[in-house]
């Protein structure tokens, strides 16, 4: 249906709007009870099926419009290719077909008139010379089809006008696309230059980049449809070939530094450094077997191999470590106030110098100074308490007395049983005892030895009392006096 019968329609649609509005406000105003409300719930109903028709038609209104629009700018694009595309059609013929095609803007397509003018504008390319020789065999063919399709066509009065503008454009097209042969005498040339180019100085890998690029311009120069940009281009990567090229580099001096480093004698340094002086070494190596190294890189190797003996590390004199480790370890704890457990824990943590392969001699001193510096702060107990014990037990009394007295003496001054004495271990004093015996004519006797402050120590002496006067004259009493040490504390 055309836009203007939608049209026409949408106006009908819409007096009948409101029409059945009036209707439906008239019965809003004479409503009685339910037979007015059935008849206004019928009229509210077509009301709404009339709007939703009109809404429809208004679609199909925009759409037909938009669809003829759009026929009538194909019909003014067929008539503008008549003078674009036909550059040897009569001038008189371009104008019937513009006037032709003008008028039929928003009107039925006339085929037989349509026909006419698509002819003509084959007919124009069909009047132009295209000489094969003068365009690559591709384009020359594309041209060729495409116009032999369009000229099957030209008597086809069913066609649409899109099938049309296709046909004439696929021509067109083609035309515009034909490939004139380039000149390849310089690219020839150039080409011959390359190929007998002397390349004995240069790196394998770059001689066969160069050889790749020979081949794709050979490829290029033997292609019958290469275009003369493609020509421009090949030219152009031979030239750049030329400056890709890498010369072999001088491995003269890496040779002789190769030569005296890899029999040298590395015992005497530290594992780690020595894999490092190895692993220079066998980069060397490979440099100077690879044919295609540059000069840059064997260079940078020239340099590190200068310098390889200045990263060796001599292995560590550990003598005096492990002997200073030794004599920490055989000290006892218990006879230091302070630092001991520093000193163990710095032992501790210079053995894994000891045991490091790769520990440098600066990391051995190191270790010495700061194991000698934790063992020159212990602080050693300078007093050491012990408790001395003198009992006397009687051996025998020949009328001597029966009551005694006992007085105890610790190098020569007087004390008490159980008396605490200071003293370096094993240290030596003298101990003693005087007996009394408690009587009118009090007679005594007195004994003493030496002792060593050792905890546990055990010891004795005797003493003997003789009576001096009356009738038991020359009658002795004998005692033994044990002494006993027991250690209580260091201060």
């Amino acid at each position: 249906m055309k836009s203007s019968n939608i049209k026409k329609t949408i106006e009908e649609k819409g007096i009948a709007l409101e029409e059945t509005i009036k209707q439906l406000e008239k019965e809003e105003k004479r409503m009685i009870f339910f037979k007015s409300q059935k008849k206004i719930e019928e009229l509210e109903n077509k009301i709404t099926a009339i709007n939703e028709e009109i809404s429809g038609l208004n679609e199909a209104y925009n759409n037909q419009l938009e669809s003829e629009k759009k026929a009538a700018a194909a019909r003014k694009e067929l008539a503008s290719k008549a003078i674009k595309h036909a550059p040897k059609v009569a001038i008189g013929c371009a104008v019937a077909c513009v006037a032709y095609c003008g008028g039929l803007f928003f009107k039925p397509l006339d085929y037989h008139g349509e026909q006419t003018t698509f002819r003509a504008m084959i007919g124009s390319f069909e009047n132009i010379t295209v000489n094969a020789d003068n365009y690559t065999p591709d384009t020359y063919e594309q041209y060729m089809n495409n116009l032999q399709d369009a000229e099957a066509k030209k008597n086809d009065i069913f066609m649409s006008d899109e099938e049309k503008l296709a046909y004439l454009d696929s021509v067109s097209n083609a035309y515009k696309s034909l490939e004139p042969i380039p000149d390849k005498t310089a690219l020839s040339a150039a080409l011959n230059k390359a190929e007998k180019y002397d390349t004995s100085a240069y790196t394998p890998a770059s001689v066969k980049d160069f050889k790749s690029v020979i081949k794709q311009v050979k490829s290029t120069y033997d292609d019958v449809n290469a275009t003369k940009k493609e020509v421009t281009a090949a030219e152009k990567s031979i030239d750049d070939s030329y400056q890709k090229l890498t010369l072999k580099a001088d491995k003269s001096v890496l040779v002789g530094l190769y030569d005296k480093y890899r029999i040298y004698e590395l015992d005497e340094y530290t594992p780690a450094s020595a894999e490092s002086f190895k692993k220079e070494v066998k980069n060397a190596e490979k440099l100077i077997t690879d044919d295609d190294a540059s000069q840059s890189k064997v260079d940078l190797q020239v340099k590190a191999m200068e310098s390889i003996e200045t990263h060796l590390v001599l292995k560590a004199d550990k003598t005096s470590l492990q002997s200073l480790i030794d004599e920490c370890s055989q000290l006892n704890g218990d006879n230091y106030k302070s630092g001991y457990d520093e000193l163990v824990s710095e032992v501790d943590s210079v053995k894994s110098i000891l045991s490091n392969e790769n520990a440098s001699q600066e990391d051995v001193d190191s270790a010495v100074t700061r194991l000698q510096t934790a063992e020159d702060n212990l602080v050693e107990y300078t007093t050491y308490v012990y408790r001395v014990n003198m009992h006397a037990s009687m051996e025998s009394n020949n009328h001597v007395g029966n009551d005694w007295s006992y007085d105890r003496y610790c190098n020569g001054a007087y004390t008490h049983d159980g008396f605490e004495i200071t003293g370096n271990p094993g240290s030596v004093i003298s101990v003693g005892m005087q007996i009394t015996e408690n009587d009118s004519w009090p007679e005594q006797g007195y004994g003493s030895t030496t002792i060593a402050l050792e905890d546990g120590y055990e010891s004795s002496f005797n003493v003997t009392v003789v009576e001096n006067r009356g009738r038991y004259y020359g009658n002795a009493a004998t005692f033994t006096v044990n002494v006993s040490v027991t250690f209580l504390r260091r201060e």
